[in-house]
């Protein structure tokens, strides 16, 4: 992502991408069983144990021991067991141009059994060994890797499977099974004996169904629902009771990159059925500085935010109708200033027709047409200044704004981009860092306008969708 594109992001990155974030951006799955020695080795090279409940992300790697197998569920639709002296990857998600989406996970060497309900249309999955490449949208396979060879075994559905050498593709069935050898040639495509289908769950953890249970673990689990299902009820009334007005707030009490100490506060509105507000206040001595971003869908939002991810990400149709976005300040002698930046969709350029007003004065510009006047390749700061116009041809310069946005700590301090990267808890990152967004401009009156965000508004959506 170029610079340009970074700093237009970075104005509202802390307060909404919690609620149109991709599965990187939150976490991706977890891990809801496990036995014996399971590692989670993250994109940075750091490895630790994993646990039950351990959220996995995009880039992650999974490894079992000898003694060592895992179950990742991935959203509603996907189960994958991962068995001994394995390596399992959850590669990438690419959004391709016609808003579909391919999954890719990687098997480097062992055994999964993948459970895939049936996609939304359009929508696949791959998983990518070094000799093949499996795709597939609704399915129950299992894949064997070792160091020659990759086995297909199908238990439900049809599997294609694409020798990577050869480029030959194939068909494999419910009830069949086929090998691709290190030369890339495919064996016989062939039916499986009951010798191949113990050999397809050999090492594959199997969960016993309710009905083979003993009578007092029916009565353990049973206690045990019982017990989710009032803590789920007490957080149902204690959420519902915080959006009683439709509205959430909170706050915070940090420093700026200045070291003076702010009053940061932020309220949440649904102010009716296709459109929120998120109002970011900044209070200092001298008066505050605000910072409100109203969106307008083309559907109605759920009335539950723990239904928000789902709608924000599984939804083609949806489309960001007008956005409204009012930079300002409120002077203790009664002086301020604003800068409006408003947008329109439109449907025949894929892309807003924004309006810009400083002080009420209507001004025009291209927000594509940033320059990036400063960025760090250590710290998480940038510097870009916005050209503005008098008339819509934009041939007569009126003011500039220079634009600086940091991401900082609680003391003040600007963060590093290693922070991030050692960092893997989106949650507590979205608990610990702040921004700062400076703009300035010769047009202001009072000044600069210097607002301290706080990402606590998306850390209790985020809660709540998890």
């Amino acid at each position: 992502m170029n610079n340009k594109k970074l700093l237009f992001i970075g104005l509202f990155m802390l307060f909404i991408s919690t609620l149109f974030a991709k599965s990187e951006n939150i976490f991706y799955g977890k891990i809801n069983f496990l036995i014996g020695d399971v590692t989670i080795k993250k994109a940075s090279g750091q490895t630790f144990k994993a646990k039950l409940n351990t959220k996995i992300y995009v880039g992650d790697k999974i490894l079992t021991g000898n003694n060592g197998t895992a179950q990742v569920i991935i959203g509603k639709n996907i189960k994958i067991r991962i068995a001994k002296n394995s390596e399992f990857e959850l590669k990438k998600e690419q959004i391709t141009k016609a808003n579909t989406k391919k999954t890719i996970f990687g098997l480097t060497f062992g055994k999964i059994w993948v459970n895939i309900l049936k996609l939304k249309k359009g929508n696949n999955v791959e998983v990518d060994t070094p000799t093949a490449v499996i795709g597939v949208r609704g399915t129950i396979f299992v894949i064997k890797q070792d160091d020659v060879s990759t086995v297909l075994y199908v238990g439900k559905g049809e599997v294609s499977i694409l020798s990577k050498l050869s480029k030959k593709e194939i068909i494999v069935g419910k009830g069949f099974m086929v090998k691709i050898d290190s030369t890339g040639k495919f064996s016989e495509k062939k039916g499986m004996t009951e010798q191949d289908k113990k050999e397809m769950m050999r090492g594959i953890p199997v969960f016993i169904k309710k009905g083979e249970r003993r009578p007092h673990d029916i009565k353990k689990e049973l206690k045990s629902e019982i017990r989710k299902e009032k803590s789920r009820l007490y957080k149902q009334r204690q959420f519902a009771s915080r959006l009683r007005n439709e509205d959430l707030s909170t706050g915070r009490t940090l420093k700026d990159i200045h070291g003076n100490t702010v009053r940061v506060e932020q309220i949440f509105r649904k102010r009716d059925k296709q459109s929120f507000q998120i109002l970011n206040i900044t209070k200092r001595d001298d008066g505050l500085a605000y910072f409100d971003f109203t969106a307008y869908f083309n559907k109605e939002l759920p009335k539950d935010f723990k239904n928000w991810g789902e709608f924000f990400v599984n939804n083609d149709n949806l489309k960001m109708e007008k956005r409204n976005i009012i930079f300002g300040t409120k002077k203790a002698n009664g002086g301020g200033d604003t800068f409006r930046w408003f947008g329109t969709y439109n449907s025949k350029t894929g892309e807003f027709d924004d309006e810009f007003y400083i002080n009420n004065e209507k001004r025009y510009g291209d927000i594509d047409n940033i320059k990036t006047m400063e960025s760090y390749s250590d710290k998480l700061q940038l510097v870009g200044e916005l050209q503005l116009y008098s008339d819509e041809a934009m041939t007569t310069p009126a003011e500039k704004i220079e634009i600086s946005i940091f991401v900082i700590s609680d003391d003040g301090k600007i963060l590093g981009k290693k922070y991030f990267e050692t960092t893997d808890n989106i949650l507590t990152l979205f608990n610990t860092a702040s921004g700062e967004i400076i703009l300035d401009s010769d047009a202001f009156i009072e000044g600069e306008i210097d607002i301290v965000t706080i990402p606590n508004i998306g850390f209790v959506i985020l809660q709540e969708i998890l």
